[in-house]
This record gives C-alpha cells, structure tokens and sequence, in this order.
C-alpha cells in the first residue's frame, strides 16, 4: 500500500499533539525499522541504542498490505504501567484508523476518479481538520465541505456530548437560493435513527417521510434525505444529515461513501481530540491529588510528644482521591494538652484548602480560650463565613487533657464518635455530645463535657475511613470490629494498637486502592 503525503503529515501531527498534552515521545516505524512519521522530540539514534530502546515500548500497527510499528518512550513520564498501556492502545487504534481511511480513501479515488474536483476537496478536508480542535468549528467545516462536494440542498451535524447520549444540534447550513430547512431541530429523530442502526441510512420514497419533514422544506423538490453516522473506533458520536441532491432524485452509491469517508474524517479528528483533552483532564486531576496530597501531608504533625502522663500515637494515610483527614496533639502548657481530630467533606484540594484554612483557625482560637465550647463556636463562625457559598463543612473533635489530674475536657462537632476503653471495666464508652459539624450554622451552639481518664484508659480518635472501609463483598468494617481489635490489643502500646487497627482495616479491604483517607489516634494514660 502506498501511502499519501496527506496522510504522512496527519500522522505526524497527531504524534506531536499527543507529546504536547502528553509529554510522550512517539515514532511510526516501517517494515525495514526506518521512521515513517514522528513527533518532534523523538530522536532517530535512540533506536540503535541498546540502553534507550528499553525505554522504548513497541506496539505493532494493524495495517493492510503493510507492516508498521508504533514505538513510544515513556522514560520520565508519571503515567502508571497500567494506564501507559491503556494509552498505548488508544493511540494505536487511532492511527490504524487514520490508516484505514487512508485506504478507504484511495479505493474511493479509484471509483470516483472522475470526480477529481471533489477527491481534492475531500483531502482539502483531511489535511484542515487536523488543524482544527474545536468541534463546533470540525462541525461546521465539515458540514460546509460535504454541501459543495455532494452538491446538496442543505444539513445539519448532530454531536452527542463526551460521557452522554445527548445529542445536539451543533451546526445548520444550506445552499442560498436551493433548499431551506426551517426548523433543523426536529432533524434530531434521523439523526437518533443512523445513531441506532450504526450505519446511514437513505430515504428516497416519500412514503417514508413524515408531514412534518415536508412542511419545513422550502423547495418540495428537494427532499430526498441521507443520515450518516459520525463514528470512530465504532464508538458512534453523531449524525450527518444531508437533505437533497441538487440535480438528481436521490443519493447515488459514490455519494453515500463519500459521505460516509467525510463523517469519517471528522469523527475520528473529534474522537482524537477528545482522546487528548481526556488525559490532559486526568493528568492535570493526578497533578492536583498530589497537590492535595502534599497540603494535607505537610500540615500533619512531625512527631509527637513523649510525656510521663500519657502515650500517644497517631497517622492519616492519604486515599486515593485524598481527603481532608487532620489530626494534632498539641501541648498549651505544662500539663495541658490539646488532641484535635477532623474530617473537611469531599476530597481533592478543596478538601486539603479547607482544612488547611480550619487548622489555622483552631490553632489561633486555642491560644486565647480556656473552654473547648467556646474554640469550637468560633472556629464554626469563622469557617461558616468562608465556607457559605461552597457547601463543605467538617467534623470535628477537640480535647483537652490534664495530665496531672486525667480530667479530659471535649466537644464532639458531628465527627465519629471517639471511643474510651475503662480498664476498671473492661469495657467502652462514648465520648459524644457537642453539636453539628462546623461550618453548616454560624449560629450553632456546642456544648463541652467532661471525664476523668484513670491509669491504663485509653481514648481511640478515628474518621469514617475506618469504620466505613470496605471488603471485597462491599461489606462495612463496622465499629464493632474496631471495638474488638482494640478490646483484643489493648494491653499493647499506643503505636501498637494503632498499628494493628490499620492492619486490621487493610486486610479486610483485601485491596491496594484505599479509597478514602484513614486517620487514627490513640491516647493510652500511664
């Protein structure tokens, strides 16, 4: 098969698109290992280097007639082997296609070569799109081409939106003076139709058309009617709809492949764009979660506190989408010390924003209020404030413990219920009461209870990650669980204990992909 100049260039702009968004060095290789088309980083010499074709994956083409290969070099790149290799296949399928039409399209010039007029608009149109990426402008200029290549009387492109079968009318064109379709909205039933059936469809008998299409024509003599299908990788993305052959009754055979290479062309330059603009959504998310990430990493303590009154530990392990999970102990004098526990609602770096903002108001309250009730009311004012057009809010559970006496002061805004294991009883209690999470009611009012912490009492802090994890069956971890680990550990240290829950948590889970942030802190008096 001999390729054309036309598609060589397509090719490598493709290449160099997808470096661009994707910072992918990418070549196409023929049958004797020589570079066909490649994006503009890609060097010729790395393929007679040992140590750089490592770096280098290679993925055969499926070509007719001929032998190509695609070699990617993904050295440097953030992207998961994975999700390489998904990409991988997605650009391969996009360039067999590319070379299928290709080869579609010199069939067609065999047939039609004595169109040579309209052969050269229609690589006019392959060589333009490549260089037009947004879809209502491939629309109309696809539409504009297929009216005076086809010489028909008027139509519209009907595009579904990327993740929806909404489909919509994009663009709407006719020839002055030959044909009119007043309302190009209701050609959406055809469209729908050809998006059904997955291939086009001809109506030339009049006794298939409804009223309603004739009472929007202008020329009654000209009504026949072809919906082609706009698709790549048979993932269909719309419609064509073409109305009347200037000159003739009907569409004849040459004219419906024509039409369908033209909606060909254009889907596959739509579907290429979406393609890019996809990965750069994700890469642009991964960059964000990392962002949120390194937020709420960076706000968490260092270390903590080794006193002869207690023994403390604590973690927050990040999630895959990355919450807001906060956690602090903090020493305001002597014997004083405050345990803070929180959970900012949703995920990515709102969440690690809002939680940032809520550590900065807890640590300013705290130094000018003796009573916990009154660091939580303004805590909830000042971040209602900030917080009244995003709808995100927090859980939240403050503490103070005297080391000296064991009196644990608290208020429990709406977050997990803590848990108190009495070693005189050999049993839990419930460190509950308080209000609703901060940031809902400005006009909340919380109140500020009280227990003595004997030798050997141990306090457990925890966000929903724990209790709300699931197994493989989607079965919850459950508070009873937790409460059993911890009745089983307890005669263990802090970093023990809270080791062993996390242990716990992750077996059950029985999975790599930790959802949601898990965030524990356990308080062992001595």
């Amino acid at each position: 098969m001999i390729f054309s100049s036309v598609l060589k260039t397509r090719l490598k702009k493709f290449l160099e698109n997808i470096e661009n968004a994707l910072g992918l060095e990418l070549a196409i290789l023929d049958n004797d290992n020589q570079i066909y088309a490649k994006s503009k980083n890609f060097k010729e010499n790395w393929l007679s280097s040992e140590m750089v074709r490592e770096t280098i994956k290679f993925s055969p083409i499926n070509c007719r007639d001929c032998k190509l290969e695609l070699a990617v070099r993904t050295d440097g790149s953030n992207w998961e082997e994975r999700r390489k290799s998904n990409l991988i296949v997605l650009i391969r399928e996009n360039i067999e296609t590319m070379i299928l039409l290709e080869h579609e399209a010199q069939g067609l010039a065999q047939e039609v070569l004595e169109k040579y007029e309209e052969l050269n608009l229609l690589y006019d149109l392959i060589s333009d799109l490549s260089l037009i990426f947004d879809e209502k402008k491939i629309s109309s200029f696809t539409l504009e081409k297929a009216i005076r290549v086809l010489d028909v009387g008027s139509g519209a492109i009907f595009l579904q939106e990327e993740g929806s079968e909404n489909l919509s009318l994009v663009y709407y064109s006719n020839q002055e003076g030959k044909q009119n379709f007043r309302n190009p909205e209701r050609l959406k039933n055809f469209a729908l139709k050809a998006i059904s059936n997955g291939k086009e469809i001809l109506i030339d008998d009049k006794q298939r058309l409804p009223k309603w299409y004739f009472e929007n024509l202008e020329n009654q003599d000209l009504w026949s009617l072809l919906i082609v299908p706009i698709q790549a990788h048979d993932k269909i993305m719309g419609s064509m709809v073409l109305i009347g052959k200037v000159g003739d009754d009907t569409f004849q055979s040459g004219d419906i492949k024509l039409a369908d290479a033209i909606s060909g062309y254009a889907g596959i330059t739509i579907n290429s764009n979406r393609m890019v603009e996809q990965m750069r959504i994700a890469e642009t998310l991964q960059h964000e979660m990392k962002l949120a990430r390194n937020i709420q990493q960076g706000l968490l303590p260092h270390s903590l506190p080794d006193t002869k009154y207690f023994d403390v530990a604590g973690v927050c392990e990040p999630g895959a989408d990355v919450g807001g999970d906060y956690f602090s102990v903090n020493r305001l004098h002597d014997t004083l010390w405050e345990f803070v526990i929180a959970d900012v609602s949703g995920h990515g770096i709102g969440a690690a924003m809002t939680m940032a903002s809520l550590r900065s108001i807890l640590r300013s309250e705290s130094r000018f209020r003796e009573r916990v009730d009154e660091v939580v009311q303004n805590a909830n004012v000042l971040l209602s404030q900030d917080m009244e057009d995003t709808g995100m809010y927090a859980t939240l559970f403050l503490g103070r413990l005297n080391g000296e006496t064991g009196i644990l002061t608290y208020t429990n805004a709406g977050h997990q219920v803590p848990l108190l294991w009495r070693k005189s009883k050999q049993d839990f209690e419930l460190l509950d009461g308080g209000g609703l999470p901060v940031g809902m009611f400005a006009d909340e009012r919380y109140e500020q209870n009280q227990v003595n912490l004997e030798q050997g009492d141990a306090i457990i802090l925890f966000t929903d990650g724990v209790t709300e994890a699931r197994s493989l069956n989607r079965e919850l971890f459950g508070e009873l669980r937790l409460r059993s680990i911890i009745k089983e550990k307890i005669e263990k240290s802090a970093d023990e204990i809270l080791n062993d829950i996390l242990h716990e948590v992750k077996n059950f889970q029985h999975s790599d992909l930790q959802r949601d942030d898990i965030t524990v802190v356990v308080v062992k008096r001595k």
